[in-house]
């Protein structure tokens, strides 16, 4: 299964080996096929990934007990 987005500005029609398709734009689209087309971006899955979150260590200025 393929999905793309179509990137155009305008509605376009674009013919696939089965059919005559009417796509606006912004819109997601799911075909069997591949579709060769400059204004259809192909969508790929995203990766999951099972990574634990890294926290940051605030590193404090040491202080030689003289303040201003």
């Amino acid at each position: 299964m393929y999905k793309y987005k179509s990137t155009c500005r305008f509605k376009m029609l674009v013919y696939t080996a089965t059919d005559i398709l009417e796509i606006r734009p912004q819109q997601i689209l799911e075909s069997v096929e591949e579709i060769k087309h400059p204004h259809l971006k192909l969508i790929e899955p995203k990766k999951k990934t099972d990574k634990k979150k890294q926290y940051k260590v605030k590193k404090r200025g040491v202080s030689d007990g003289k303040s201003r």
